[in-house]
């Protein structure tokens, strides 16, 4: 009996507490239930406003000089001078005097075809006298009958005519070949390297330095086909002897800690569009760029300088500044009208880059972009404004506009 009632009599709590539980739960009261409000999501927007803007292009290319040329010897000698100019990085003024070969044998031999020369003269002068008496004997014979060319002597005069023209010839040679004993070229220039020096021997046709002028200088720019709906880059066409127009364009470089400017202007392009790139290559020019130009402690903008180009591009009317996120994949924008109710809008993009996107059309003044994202966005939905005083202030992309 003990051992039945150790059995029963803990079955028996443990069941009248299920019991309570039970009768508790089915007498607790149902609670109340009622739909989850609907909270618009929260965006912010910017204010359509159309202004003009100037389009530039950027670019990057290397300086060049537009004149390089090999200096050469045009006669053989020994080296008798040579310039202070005539080293690496040395200028020199058009004409001026480089090289110096040695002149003497080229003054003997002046000297020599000078002598021919009068000989030939005065063989001329011998055959002219010699055809006069022939000719004066002639018509006391014959009277008015018309000699022959051999008795007027017409070939002995055509031959000494001609040995005459020939000594001259030598002369003329003679003087140019002394003439070139002085080696010079017709440019202000520099140096880019030395090959000679006093006492050398030099070779009909050897270089004696490499040069360059520095009245000009050049830098090709590669620009994208992309980029040439915004500037007006002056091109050639069959028959045209100068290209059409110069863009105006601004260089700019990095030298020794600082940042320098040089104006130029955009006066050709290159025949043929890169193959690989699918680029164009616009040739820029400056001149005088040693010059200080009006501007302090500015360097020469030297050859093989490494430059940024931005080229001025056209002016766009009626364009609206947009921040890049508010530019979907497909072309579309996000409007908000008096409700704030969102539609979509296909825009007519002009330009776009990671911070901007520049639309020409689709938009209308005080029109109101989402600028911020939305998940799974439909026509007509509701959103919340967090800031309509906002305007596309951001920043335009770099040398975008103007």
């Amino acid at each position: 009996m003990r051992r039945l009632l150790q059995i029963l009599l803990p079955l028996l709590v443990l069941g009248g507490a299920v019991a309570w539980l039970v009768h508790s739960i089915g007498n607790m009261p149902a609670a109340a239930s009622r739909a989850p409000a609907f909270v618009p999501p929260l965006v912010r927007v910017v204010v359509a406003r159309p202004e003009s803007v100037r389009l530039d292009v950027q670019a990057s290319g290397t300086v060049e000089a537009r004149t390089s040329v090999t200096v050469s010897s045009q006669v053989a000698g020994r080296v008798k001078s040579v310039s202070q100019a005539l080293r690496a990085g040395g200028f020199f003024a058009a004409g001026e005097a480089l090289v110096g070969i040695e002149p003497e044998d080229f003054e003997f031999t002046l000297v020599q075809r000078k002598a021919e020369l009068a000989r030939a003269q005065v063989q001329l002068l011998r055959e002219q006298a010699e055809a006069e008496a022939a000719l004066k004997a002639w018509h006391q014979i014959e009277g008015d009958r018309q000699p022959t060319a051999l008795v007027a002597r017409e070939p002995q005069l055509a031959e000494a005519r001609a040995l005459v023209a020939s000594a001259q010839a030598q002369v003329q040679q003679a003087e140019l070949n002394l003439s070139r004993t002085t080696v010079a070229l017709p440019f202000a220039g520099r140096i880019r390297k030395a090959m000679v020096d006093v006492g050398q021997y030099v070779m009909t046709g050897q270089a004696l330095a490499e040069a360059y002028a520095t009245d000009v200088a050049e830098v090709r720019l590669p620009i994208g086909a992309e980029d040439l709906a915004f500037v007006d880059l002056p091109m050639l066409h069959e028959g045209d002897k100068e290209p059409h127009g110069a863009a105006e364009m601004t260089l700019t470089a990095e030298f020794a800690g600082r940042t320098h400017t040089w104006q130029g202007v955009i006066d050709r392009t290159e025949g043929e569009m890169d193959r690989r790139t699918r680029q164009v290559t616009a040739v820029g020019r400056v001149e005088s760029p040693y010059a200080a130009g009006g501007m302090e402690n500015r360097p020469p903008l030297k050859v093989g300088m490494f430059v940024q180009a931005t080229v001025k591009g056209r002016t766009f009317d009626g364009v609206v500044t947009l921040p890049r996120s508010a530019l979907r994949p497909d072309s579309t924008v996000v409007v908000l009208d008096s409700e704030n109710r969102i539609s979509f809008r296909k825009v007519d993009v002009l330009r776009s880059d990671r911070t901007n996107a520049l639309v020409r059309s689709g938009l209308a003044a005080g029109d109101r972009v989402c600028v911020s994202p939305l998940e799974a966005p439909v026509e007509g939905m509701a959103v919340r404004v967090a800031d309509e005083a906002r305007t596309p202030g951001s920043p335009v992309p770099e040398g975008s506009a103007r």
